[in-house]
C-alpha cells in the first residue's frame, strides 16, 4: 500500500495501510518536505516504504480526530489514481462507523443510519479506498465490500456482513436436514467468529458466572436462561439474543436461530401454543408438595423442598398441554402469578425439571422477581393430571409449522459455518 505525505496547517502527517501519523522533523528536514510539496497547506505527495520508514521510526504517534483535516487534500489523490466504486459512510455512534460501497435501503434500516451524521472523515474515506485497491478479490457474492471504522482512531477494525443482504428462502420444514448437537465449546467459538463477521453484537461477554449450581444468562430482551452449564447458557442466551436483532431488522414474523431439530421443535411449540386450536388446550395445576410422582429428576425438587420449606403451601405449577400435538406451556405459579417464564416444549418432565431449576435459580438463588404474568383460566383438578403425560412427536411439529406458518430461511455460508439455522415464521392467513 503506498504512503502518502500530508501537510496541513504546517504540520505534517503520513498516511499508510496502518493509519494516519503525525511525524515531528528537525526544522530543516521540515522545510525540506514542504518544499516538496509545493508549499501547499494542504498538499500531498507519495513516497517509498523506505522513506516512509525511516520517518516513522520512533517519531510517530496516532493522530486525533482532529488531523482528519490532514486529508482534505488527499481527496485528489483519489481522483487521480482510484477508480473503486464510490463510498458511503453510515454513523453508528459517537465511536464507529460503516464504510461501503454500497448500501440498500434494508441495509440502512438494520443500521439504523443518522442522515444527517453521514458526514464521512476524509481520512477514512481515503484509507478504505486504498484498502479496496489493495484487497481486490475479497468482496462478497454481491461485490459489495463493507466496513467497521473506528472513529476515534481513524483505522479499519474489520470487513463485516450485513444480514439484510442474505436471502430469505421460503423451506417445508419437514424436509429440512438437521445438525446433531455439537461440542458446546466449539459451538461457541464458532459464534464468536460468526459475531466478528457482523456488525451486530449478540455473544453475551459481561456477564457474572458465580451462581451456584444453576448459572443464568439474560438476553436482550430480559429473557432468562437458567441451567447447570455456563457454556450451555452463553449458547442459548447468544441464540435468543440474535432473534432480537433479527427482529429489529426484519419486523414481520417470529425469528428463531437454533442448531439441531431438538431446538427447532422446542423453539416453535411456544408459537404453535399461540396459533392451534384452543379447544384442544387442557390446563392443570400441579401443588409443589405432589409434584415429586411427576418427575424422576429429584436433585433440585430437594434442593426446592430444603431450602425453601414454605413452597410446601404456596407453589404450584400450570401445566398447559394441547393434546393433538402434546406440546406443553409449564409455568411456576405463587401467590396467584406467575414467578418463572413459561417454559415451552415437547417433554413434560423435563420441562418441569426445568421451570423448577428456574423457580429456585430466581427465587432464591438470586433473588430476581420475574415480572411476566401467567394467563390465569380455568384450573382442572389435580385428580384429573394423567400418571402419564406424553412427549410430542416431532414430525406432527414440522406438519403443524407448515400449515401454519410460512417458514423462510435467512441463508448464509457464515450461518453454515456456525452450525446454526436461521428461520422466520410469519402466520399464514386463514380462509374463514
Amino acid at each position: 500500500m503506498p504512503n502518502y505525505i500530508v501537510n496541513n496547517r504546517n504540520q505534517l502527517y503520513i498516511y499508510n495501510g496502518q493509519g494516519l501519523f503525525q511525524i515531528a522533523l528537525k526544522p530543516e528536514v521540515q522545510q525540506k518536505f514542504k518544499a516538496m510539496l509545493g508549499g501547499e497547506d494542504a498538499g500531498v505527495i507519495e513516497i517509498d516504504d523506505t522513506i516512509a520508514a525511516k520517518l516513522l521510526k520512533g517519531k510517530r504517534t496516532e493522530s486525533a480526530m482532529d488531523g482528519a483535516q490532514a486529508a482534505v487534500a488527499a481527496t485528489m489523490v483519489m481522483e487521480r489514481d482510484l477508480h473503486s466504486k464510490e463510498m458511503r459512510y453510515v454513523h453508528l455512534g459517537p465511536t464507529s462507523g460503516v464504510l461501503a460501497t454500497c448500501f440498500s435501503n434494508e441495509n440502512l434500516k438494520e443500521l439504523r443510519a443518522d442522515d444527517a451524521a453521514e458526514k464521512a472523515d476524509p481520512i477514512l474515506d481515503l484509507y478504505v479506498r486504498h484498502f479496496l485497491k489493495w484487497s481486490e478479490g475479497t468482496a462478497d457474492r454481491s461485490g459489495h465490500k463493507r466496513f467497521l471504522v473506528d472513529l476515534q482512531q481513524s483505522h479499519i477494525i474489520r470487513e463485516i456482513q450485513l444480514l439484510s443482504d442474505f436471502p430469505l428462502v421460503e423451506i417445508d420444514v419437514s424436509k429440512q436436514g438437521w445438525s446433531e448437537r455439537q461440542d458446546p465449546m466449539e459451538q461457541l467459538t464458532r459464534l464468536e467468529t460468526l459475531e466478528s463477521r457482523l456488525v451486530h453484537h449478540f455473544v453475551p461477554g459481561d456477564q457474572t458466572w458465580n451462581q451456584i449450581p444453576y448459572k443464568i444468562a439474560v438476553s436482550t430482551n430480559e429473557a432468562y436462561c437458567v441451567g447447570e452449564s455456563q457454556i450451555n447458557e452463553i449458547i442459548r442466551c447468544s441464540y435468543l439474543n440474535l432473534e432480537h436483532v433479527l427482529s429489529g431488522v426484519y419486523p414481520v414474523g417470529k425469528w428463531v436461530v437454533c442448531e439441531n431439530l431438538q431446538q427447532m421443535v422446542e423453539k416453535c411449540a411456544r408459537l404453535l401454543f399461540e396459533v392451534v386450536d384452543r379447544s384442544e388446550m387442557v390446563r392443570y395445576d400441579v401443588p409443589f408438595r405432589t409434584i415429586k410422582s411427576l418427575i424422576g429428576r429429584a436433585a433440585v425438587y430437594s434442593m426446592i423442598h430444603h431450602y425453601i420449606p414454605e413452597c410446601e403451601e404456596t407453589l404450584t405449577i400450570e401445566i398447559q398441554h394441547h393434546c393433538g400435538l402434546d406440546i406443553y406451556g409449564i409455568t411456576a405459579i405463587q401467590s396467584g402469578r406467575a414467578c418463572t417464564q413459561t417454559q415451552y416444549g415437547t417433554n413434560p418432565e423435563l420441562l418441569l425439571n426445568n421451570v423448577l431449576q428456574h423457580y429456585f435459580a430466581l427465587l432464591f438463588q438470586n433473588m430476581i422477581q420475574v415480572k411476566e404474568e401467567s394467563e390465569l383460566g380455568k384450573i382442572i383438578p389435580l385428580q384429573m393430571v394423567p400418571a402419564y403425560l406424553p412427549c410430542g412427536r416431532h414430525d406432527l411439529i414440522k406438519q403443524a409449522l407448515n400449515s401454519y406458518f410460512h417458514v423462510r430461511e435467512l441463508r448464509s455460508d457464515i450461518f453454515a459455518q456456525a452450525n446454526i439455522q436461521v428461520v422466520n415464521l410469519v402466520e399464514k392467513q386463514v380462509q374463514t
